[in-house]
């Protein structure tokens, strides 16, 4: 489903395309669909893990003095299982480290925007776009959507417990309550091929209304 268009255009860029999704909904393969069709992408987890990675870092250091070392794993990083088993029941240390995390992810997505430059196509996906009010910060947002029934059998093939996806997915707003904010909607209740139907779809009906924009 891909809803209406607005004309977008902004700093000369092509599109700059923010894109979420909940656990399970299939969001980082569609983002691997639009890397495979010649978009520039990028993803808030992907930062979050480098930002990680040096448990003597700035926020390595942060980290270790609000949960203590035993968040350090073997490789010496900071173990995303460990703290984000610590902050799933902890709402307190869930919301600190949002806190800490976010404002270093945004600084990011902007050096993102002014880095691509004009006529790049380019994709970030953020799991909590909407959550932390980011939408505005991209030309257009998509949402990959798929039924909660869809994401627990995704989760237990991943190997993932039933309490704890159900855990998951309780910390993020329902899929349903984005639908409205979002200016496009990928439905994932399917197979990868039709999600990339969809994906393939969305680049060629941007691309073309770009096309038509600039040669108005």
């Amino acid at each position: 489903m891909i809803r209406g268009y607005g004309i977008f255009f902004a700093g000369g860029m092509l599109v700059f395309l923010g894109l979420t999704g909940g656990i399970g909904s299939g969001k980082s393969t569609a983002l691997g669909f639009l890397a495979e069709m010649g978009w520039r992408t990028n993803d808030a987890d992907g930062i979050c893990h480098s930002l990680l990675g040096d448990a003597d870092g700035y926020v390595g250091r942060e980290v270790r003095a609000r949960f203590g070392d035993s968040v350090i794993g073997s490789d010496c990083s900071i173990s995303r299982a460990v703290l984000g088993q610590m902050v799933l029941d902890d709402d307190d240390g869930r919301v600190w480290l949002e806190n800490l995390l976010h404002p270093l992810v945004l600084e990011r997505v902007a050096e993102e925007r002014a880095r691509a430059g004009k006529s790049v196509k380019s994709a970030f996906d953020i799991p909590l776009l909407f959550e932390v009010g980011w939408g505005s910060f991209f030309d257009r947002t998509v949402l990959v959507y798929a039924g909660i029934g869809e994401r627990m059998a995704r989760l237990a093939r991943r190997g993932i417990s039933e309490a704890r996806s159900r855990a998951f997915i309780g910390i993020q707003a329902p899929l349903e309550d984005k639908i409205g904010k979002a200016d496009h909607v990928l439905v994932n209740n399917g197979g990868k091929e039709l999600l990339k139907l969809q994906c393939e779809r969305l680049d060629r009906e941007l691309t073309l209304l770009l096309n038509s924009v600039k040669s108005s």
